[in-house]
């Protein structure tokens, strides 16, 4: 018994011996079959060659690579644990108080040598640096002076100071840098203390820029409306009030040295309202009906204004006066008792009575003209033997010839106070009491009333407007990319592996690049590269930066090279030079700055409005434009925009096939407006406008929290969210055509506050942001043709006082920043 157990265990020594050799001869084999030669071993280092991490295995590795491909499960391990997952569920409040805007990317800081002090209000006020305070009205005095204050010591070769309709980059530039867009540009001595810019030669650059053939309608002369008298009619007089919708031009000065390079950063430039400010909300028709109103005085009778004598031509309160036809042609006037703190007074004469309609949009008028508190005459206004102010009837009245017979004409006569309001580009309104001229022939019997009919202007119609609030970025936004197309194993695992696609990366997989120490895996070496990589925010930055950089100039030359077929020979060379302006100022016109990774996604959402104000420029017409190509303009630039920004963003594995993941990115609040010309010929082109602000409630201060804070750090009741949006174009539009105007805006950080000094800081924008809803005003002024060319356009032909409904489209909502809206 004892033997049959020996011998079975010696058969069955026998037998573990067997399957051990034979085990061992099976590993040899595959370690053979897998163990890479030396030609394959050059090739995989040849072919990683090109990437940031190049490790190869050991021979103690080799025993644990996977049968599919010589790769380590360890390696696949580790790719695969960069693997990410959806973004977290933060809300947009906890993810705005996570960020620190001073180490903030997508908004850099920039410390100009010289910063811009100028005068606010319309023609004189209080010297502030404040943006959007300052605003030059075209009926004044339309030469501004900026004073210098500067931030460091310098000693400048030359200051060079440039005037542009967008916000410029804001870093290092030299004097020989012409950014898109640049309207106007000098250069002073190295010890100048101060700017003066003449606006009116920069709104005439802008025009020529945007209208090459400039618009028969668009003109103003010396303060006054300006009409084509005739001897048809009373009624003739009637045109256009001129109302130039308020745009934004950015003002910059820097110094450079003895080389051209400018000496610190060269900022953005401060903005400088240009245009006819807009109504207050103190201003509407509800308060102004409750408001007192001061006194205009008319004189005696026309002509000059005599104190002496026995028949003095002095002034009367009187409310109704006859002027004669025979005598002079001109009439005073003496306002009396308006606000001390007015900026200009504003003379109206129209042909109906001024119950309806602000400052601005006056049915009837037939002549306007103003002063400002520096002039002389309006400096006089208080004086005792006060001339006061000369209306000069010529340029409105019939020719003699043609006055009715036994009519005196109505003409009615008012005066508006106006002083700075506190929302950017807003006046405050005080209105006079109602005088009455009769003028006619001697002996003229009763009046002739003319019947009032109002006409809706063709403009485009919204079809929808749309607002979209901000996606804060996450805390760790930078370590987060998406594959973009399909690598292979070999790109994958930077040299190692076959040219087959990797399936564990397919085209959307989420990549996550954190970095976790603890989790040091087999790679240990790229573990180390991805800490390395993002161990400085400053060199990430950069190489974002550059990435980006790299990214516009891609696509500017590409725009610049855009062919459209569509269009004749003639208007080849005038789009080729359209599309070299748009590459330079193409992004910034829709609002987004140059320091957003995905400026593509942004920028793809506006591709027909490019298209369309870039073929505008070129001369073409509106009804022209779709025949000729703005479709395939718009489609062409989509293609630049995606190519352009192709290219991998800089990460630690120096992989070509991932980009920073959107989700996870800084995405602007932006509105979205569709518009759409219903008529059969072109729409006129205009300007948009959108402000998001409040005021808050002062009862609640010491009270509320918030309320309380925000006044400490500012004394500012009124708050703005985001930066305003003065003067963006509207291009005009072909009979039949859509066209979505994306508007990207930009909080209101880093920069004070109207009447205020302190800029506002992270704290002060993370407060406002949690105020709850705003009130949002968005406004689309047309530059409409007379208004009785288009009365006798829709068929109107009768004596009669014609008068727009509306001078464009106007939307007002409330909305919480955090809560989207659509109408």
């Amino acid at each position: 018994m004892k033997q049959k157990k020996r011998i079975g265990l010696i058969i069955g020594i026998v037998a573990i011996i067997i399957v051990a050799f034979a085990a061992a001869f099976i590993l040899i084999k595959m370690g053979e079959a897998n163990t890479p030669s030396s030609s394959q071993v050059q090739a995989q280092t040849e072919g990683g060659s090109n990437t940031a991490i190049t490790p190869a295995p050991s021979l103690a590795q080799t025993d644990t690579q996977e049968k599919s491909s010589g790769l380590s499960s360890d390696q696949n391990d580790f790719i695969h644990s960069l693997i990410g997952t959806d973004e977290s569920t933060l809300t947009a409040q906890e993810k705005l108080d996570q960020i620190d805007f001073s180490n903030r990317i997508f908004s850099p800081e920039y410390h100009p040598a010289i910063s811009l002090v100028v005068e606010t209000g319309f023609d004189a006020g209080t010297p502030s640096g404040a943006p959007w305070t300052c605003v030059i009205t075209p009926d004044g005095d339309q030469t501004k002076t900026f004073n210098f204050q500067f931030n460091q010591d310098v000693s400048a070769s030359k200051i060079v100071w440039q005037v542009s309709l967008f916000p410029f980059s804001g870093g290092p530039a030299t004097s020989s840098d012409k950014p898109g867009c640049l309207l106007q540009s000098g250069e002073l001595s190295g010890t100048a203390k101060s700017l003066t810019v003449d606006f009116s030669k920069v709104y005439a650059a802008e025009t020529a820029f945007f209208h090459p053939q400039l618009s028969k309608y668009t003109f103003r002369a010396s303060g006054n409306l300006l009409f084509q008298i005739s001897g048809a009619g009373v009624t003739t007089a009637l045109g256009k009030q001129t109302t130039i919708p308020l745009r934004t031009y950015y003002v910059r000065a820097f110094p450079v040295d003895s080389t051209g390079v400018s000496i610190s950063d060269a900022g953005t430039g401060l903005p400088i309202l240009y245009g006819d400010p807009t109504p207050a909300k103190a201003t509407s028709s509800l308060i102004r009906k409750f408001s007192v109103k001061f006194s205009l005085m008319p004189a005696r009778d026309s002509g000059t204004v005599t104190y002496n004598g026995e028949f003095p031509n002095d002034f009367r309160d009187m409310s109704e006066v006859t002027m004669l036809n025979t005598g002079s042609k001109t009439y005073s006037v003496l306002p009396s008792g308006f606000p001390t703190n007015t900026q200009k007074l504003l003379l109206q004469v129209g042909l109906s009575d001024f119950a309806a309609g602000d400052w601005n949009n006056t049915p009837g008028l037939v002549y306007e003209t103003s002063i400002t508190a520096a002039d002389s005459i309006f400096q006089a206004l208080g004086d005792v033997n006060s001339y006061g102010i000369s209306l000069d009837f010529s340029q409105f009245v019939p020719a003699d010839s043609a006055l009715p017979d036994n009519e005196y004409i109505h003409y009615y006569v008012r005066a508006i106070s106006m002083t700075e309001g506190t929302q950017p580009g807003t006046a405050s309104a005080s209105y006079s009491e109602t005088i009455i001229i009769n003028y006619g022939k001697y002996q003229a019997g009763d009046f002739k009333y003319y019947p009032e009919i109002k006409i809706s202007p063709e403009v485009p119609t919204i079809e929808s407007l749309s607002f979209t609030p901000v996606r804060w970025e996450a805390s760790d936004w930078q370590y987060h990319y998406i594959v973009t197309r399909q690598p292979t194993e070999k790109e994958v695992f930077m040299g190692f592996g076959s040219n087959s696609p990797y399936s564990g990366y397919p085209v959307g997989t989420k990549i996550d690049f954190t970095p976790h120490p603890e989790n040091k895996s087999w790679w240990e070496e790229a573990w180390d590269a991805i800490t390395d990589f993002f161990g400085s925010i400053a060199d990430f930055a950069a190489k974002l930066v550059n990435w980006i950089s790299n990214a516009y100039a891609d696509l500017k030359s590409g725009i610049i090279n855009i062919a459209v077929s569509a269009l004749p020979d003639s208007w080849q060379g005038p789009m080729r030079t359209a599309l070299t302006a748009l590459a330079d100022y193409g992004l910034a016109s829709i609002g987004i700055p140059p320091s957003l990774p995905n400026f593509d996604e942004l920028a793809n959402m506006g591709t027909d409005y490019l298209a369309t104000v870039a073929m505008e420029q070129a001369g073409i017409p509106a009804d022209s434009i779709i025949t000729y190509g703005a479709e395939e303009l718009a489609g062409k630039i989509g293609d630049e925009l995606t190519s352009s920004a192709k290219s991998a963003s800089p990460n630690p594995m120096n992989w070509d096939f991932v980009k920073l993941d959107p989700d996870y990115l800084y995405k602007p609040a932006y509105l979205t407006i569709e518009l759409y010309n219903p008529y059969s010929e072109p729409t006129p082109a205009g300007k948009l406008s959108f402000t998001m602000d409040k005021f808050m409630d002062m009862s609640k201060n010491g009270f509320d929290p918030t309320i309380t804070r925000l006044y400490a750090l500012y004394g500012s009741s009124y708050v703005c969210l985001f930066k305003p949006v003065f003067g963006m174009e509207i291009p005009s539009l072909a009979p039949g055509q859509h066209l979505s105007v994306p508007v990207i805006l930009e909080p209101y950080v880093g920069i004070p506050l109207p009447g205020c000094s302190a800029p506002v800081s992270t704290e002060g924008f993370q407060h406002m942001y949690s105020l709850g809803e705003y009130d949002c005003n968005l406004g689309i002024t047309y530059d409409l043709p007379p208004v009785t060319e288009a009365s006798k356009k829709q068929g109107h032909t009768e004596e009669a006082i014609y008068s727009y409904t509306s001078q464009g489209s106007f939307f007002s909502f409330a909305l919480d920043p955090c809560d989207s809206y659509s109408k």
